[in-house]
């Protein structure tokens, strides 16, 4: 503070009251010197000038230059003139060497002294300068990087005063509330971002929260272009921890907010058409069988399916099938009223729900859809057979009947207007339930059920052999049902009952489990061979299969490469990439996969393309012909030199005799699998003949 004192006084050249301090001294040094007692012993100057030394040593050190010579010429002067004329004391020899001491100490050491100080001040002070400076200078640098991060944040900053007046907003958050003019000085109440009628509630509002951030989000601008903002407001204090005043942050959260919508969208939506799902429809359809339980039964269901619509996909590609699947949805929806419901439940399926139709009203509208999609332009360079629609439609005449019940009804009776020729609609009527056709495959669907419930089902196996070494290196698994009175029924019958009525993916998953159960048997014997099982194309489309499946292998501690996927090149598979997802699932798992019926439909070389097959089975067809049909052998063995050049292995089916078997060793088919080289037979012979016991017969029908 000394110091300080000093370099203001220098500055300005003003007084310090300090600068008094050795005068008074002096004086105080003169009376003791005039009233004190000659000491013994010791000379009485040298005390007389010991004590005069101490004003100016205290000058020295915090004086001026000049303070130093007025002090030691007063000093002079108020001691030497009592020491000689008030006291009369006698001055010798060594009080004058005392007195030169002194003057030397007084005129010389003390300004030497003095300079010494003075330049260990100034080193101070220039080091606290600059200390001073680069402190101020980092505040500053932090103060235009605060400023500069609030002018460039790209999320709205706004500072409100404890008035509920805006202090201060960032370019961003003007840009975000889309307003010409900057809000400051304005009530922050009028921004709309906080609840409150005024700016001293808002604040109030956010007070209140006791340092919680208080969120809400807001919607701005119009229908045209909305915007979601999310506004997060905070207090502020000071530095006694007092509010002074609130934060507000602003986010625009409209591109979250619009996927958000989009996904709940996609979750009750049809991503293709836009039109409702499955899932959607069904909860549409309970919700209107509870008012039909309540006031009465009304309205009807109608299952449509397109005609010759994979002959666009095989021969256009998917890319074609889809549009024209956009396409029919415009028309579906352009040919029901407002209040009907219409859905897409997969592939080129599509359901409709008239609530208040009765039956003459249904068969109007199910023809209606008939002639609607016939009068569609076909597909751009598509020259198959036309893409019509076949309509099932099933009214609701009766209280009880469920959801499920309703959609397989109507989807059987779809399949009557297929059977009777395509392009057009079928009625179901309950009083021609014991007739052929719908009645028929409703029994079916039932048995199915009941098969799934009480395990009615039963493996055979067929031999696959390798036509050089005539080995056996697997099987394919064939799927029976047990009848009530213990016969069998071939899968014709039954399977594509349950292609129709959604059954087929449980059957598909009583088959893998079976399938799994059958390969750890072969492992307790010892056998290598593999086995093989067929799934539909539906259950391409379900992801979940594929890790269910996973699961089972991994728990069953068989070996993943002994089990082989057939997909049959005719199945339908409506969803190319969630194939692909499935298909790729269970090769990472080390599970075969194979492409059945190879050359029986349009999409062969399509799908050997987009899913990674390790064999490929040429359909029957081309093997029954090869002997005596060049086109037919030269069809083989193309399909070998492509299996080949994909690192694929070729199976050939339907080998009758040796001849046959012969001439596919030759032209490089790796496997065969046919009644010569082995009918299909109940698991247990199979296994038997695995350990070189007989075979036994197997009814024709089922061969």
């Amino acid at each position: 503070m000394i110091r300080r004192g000093r370099a203001r006084q220098r500055a300005t050249g003003s007084r310090s009251p300090w600068s008094a301090l050795p005068f008074v001294g002096c004086a105080a040094v003169a009376v003791a010197a005039a009233t004190m007692s000659p000491p013994t012993g010791t000379p009485f100057a040298l005390q007389v000038f010991l004590l005069a030394s101490l004003p100016v040593l205290w000058a020295a050190l915090h004086g001026s230059r000049l303070h130093v010579l007025l002090v030691a010429a007063a000093s002079s002067v108020l001691l030497v003139a009592p020491l000689t004329v008030l006291r009369g004391v006698a001055w010798d020899v060594a009080d004058w060497g005392v007195l030169a001491s002194w003057v030397c100490l007084a005129f010389v050491l003390c300004p030497g002294i003095q300079l010494v100080v003075d330049r260990v001040w100034r080193h101070d002070h220039a080091q606290v300068s600059e200390a001073a400076r680069q402190s101020l200078g980092r505040v500053r640098t932090l103060s235009d990087q605060v400023d500069q991060l609030v002018l460039q944040a790209p999320t709205g900053i706004c500072v409100v005063g404890l008035d509920g007046v805006v202090e201060r907003v960032n370019p961003a958050l003007v840009t975000m509330l889309g307003r010409p003019e900057d809000p400051t000085g304005a009530s922050v109440a009028l921004l709309g971002l906080l609840p409150g009628a005024d700016g001293p509630e808002v604040v109030r509002s956010v007070l209140s929260a006791d340092g919680a951030t208080v969120t809400r989000e807001v919607r701005i601008g119009g229908d045209a272009d909305p915007h979601h903002l999310s506004v997060h407001a905070t207090t502020l204090t000071d530095e006694d921890g007092e509010p002074s005043g609130v934060l507000v942050h602003l986010f625009d959260v409209t591109a979250r907010t619009r996927v958000e919508a989009r996904l709940d969208h996609l979750s009750s939506h049809d991503g293709l058409t836009g039109l409702a799902n499955r899932s959607t429809f069904d909860g549409v359809l309970e919700e209107h069988l509870v008012r039909c339980r309540r006031y009465g039964p009304a309205g009807a269901v109608l299952m449509t399916d397109l005609d010759h619509f994979k002959d666009v996909n095989d021969s256009l590609g998917h890319d074609a099938g889809d549009r024209l699947l956009v396409e029919v949805a415009a028309v579906l929806q352009g040919t029901l009223r407002e209040s009907d419901v219409v859905a897409r439940l997969g592939g080129d399926e599509f359901v409709v729900l008239l609530p208040r139709a009765d039956r003459a009203e249904a068969t109007v509208v199910a023809q209606r859809l008939v002639e609607a999609v016939r009068s569609m332009e076909p597909p751009e360079g598509y020259r198959g057979q036309p893409v019509t629609a076949s309509v099932g439609a099933v009214v609701l005449d009766e209280v009880g009947v469920s959801a499920s019940e309703l959609i397989s009804t109507a989807d059987l009776t779809m399949y009557d207007a297929k059977e009777a020729g395509r392009d057009r609609a079928a009625v179901f009527d309950a009083t021609e339930y014991a007739l052929p056709q719908s009645g028929a495959r409703l029994v079916w669907a039932s048995r199915v059920r009941e098969a799934l419930r009480d395990d009615g089902f039963e493996l055979h196996a067929q031999p696959l052999v390798d036509l050089g070494t005539r080995e056996v290196v697997g099987a394919e698994l064939l799927l029976r049902m047990v009848d009530r009175d213990g016969s069998l029924v071939a899968p014709v019958h039954f399977l594509p009952v349950a292609e129709r009525t959604g059954l087929i993916p449980q059957v598909d998953r009583w088959v893998v489990k079976r399938g799994l159960e059958r390969l750890a048997e072969l492992a307790e014997v010892g056998s290598t061979v593999g086995l093989s099982v067929n799934i539909s194309g539906r259950s391409l489309d379900d992801t979940d299969f594929a890790c269910e499946i996973a699961a089972a292998v991994q728990a069953s501690s068989v070996d993943p490469s002994r089990l082989t996927f057939e997909i049959t090149e005719t199945a339908a598979i409506a969803d190319m990439e969630r194939a692909r997802t499935f298909t790729q699932m269970l090769h990472d798992l080390g599970c075969r996969l194979a492409l059945d019926d190879f050359g029986a439909g349009y999409g062969s070389f399509y799908y050997l393309k987009h899913l990674p097959f390790d064999y490929v089975k040429i359909d029957g067809e081309f093997v029954r012909g090869a002997l005596a049909d060049p086109v037919d052998r030269l069809v083989v063995a193309s399909v070998v030199s492509l299996a080949q050049g994909v690192d694929g292995h070729v199976v050939a089916e339907h080998v009758a005799d040796e001849e046959t078997a012969v001439l596919l060793r030759d032209l490089g088919v790796d496997l065969g699998q046919g009644v010569y080289l082995g009918p299909p037979r109940p698991w247990s012979t199979f296994v038997a003949e695995l350990g070189g016991a007989a075979v036994e017969p197997v009814p024709a029908d089922l061969a």
